[in-house]
């Protein structure tokens, strides 16, 4: 009986009481099977990751279900042999949303400061001697900067050729803004950049980001500006 479990696998057929098995035909069929439900397993994930991504844009699922959907099929996907390099190129469309959607964020954190700088800016060029025209012309040029500045990002652009943290560093106006205001800029910056790093090299949107990005948008994004700046934007 030994000796047959341990030549029976290699066998191409067994014929004993009248029974056939084919074994080696049997093993080929079943890995052919497996390829066609990896294939199919594929598609169907490719399609749920757009989902999650692109398609669920207006409204529909929190970050929360989309994070726990993800992981199901992930499972499906690892447990089919899929290799986790063809995973993180299906998923990445939908972790780039969640990096799109803390951008976000931050640009209204930074666009209420600048807007707050402006204001401020307007208001020492009307205080402004009519005769000192090198503080008036220092002034407008930073009136022009901060407005320069203060435009939005084409994200699905920017944010594809660039990294999340190259982004923010090249959006912060370190020059004109005051070193306090910089600072917690700075902060914040490195806060959502590590957030968005961590999920890319996990795979999955973290449940610190989570917790930004299924609260209230506006509500969120006053409460962290009141964190930072201990006022309202």
């Amino acid at each position: 009986m030994l000796v047959l479990f341990r030549y029976l696998p290699q066998m191409e057929s067994l014929k004993a009481f009248g029974i056939e098995a084919k074994w080696r035909e049997r093993l080929r069929e079943a890995d052919e099977i497996l390829r066609k439900l990896r294939q199919s397993a594929m598609a169907s994930a490719h399609l749920t990751y757009h989902t999650l991504g692109w398609g669920s844009r207006m409204g529909g699922l929190s970050w929360r279900r989309k994070q726990k959907l993800a992981e199901e099929v992930d499972a499906v996907l690892l447990d089919l042999g899929v290799k986790s390099q063809q995973l993180s190129a299906l998923k990445e469309d939908y972790l780039f949303f969640a990096a799109h959607d803390l951008y976000q964020l931050f640009e209204f954190v930074l666009e209420r400061r600048l807007r707050k700088l402006e204001a401020e800016t307007n208001a020492q060029l009307g205080k402004c001697d009519s005769n000192d025209e090198r503080r008036q012309t220092a002034l407008n040029e930073k009136l022009c900067a901060i407005r320069l500045l203060n435009k939005r990002a084409d994200l699905l652009t920017e944010l594809r050729s660039s990294d999340f943290r190259s982004l923010c560093q090249k959006k912060m106006p370190k020059s004109l803004l005051p070193g306090v205001d910089a600072d917690k800029l700075e902060e914040l910056a490195d806060r959502l950049s590590s957030l968005v790093e961590q999920s890319h090299r996990t795979g999955s949107v973290l449940e610190q980001a989570i917790e930004i990005l299924d609260g209230p948008i506006e509500g969120t994004r006053k409460r962290i500006y009141f964190e930072l700046f201990g006022e309202g934007p």
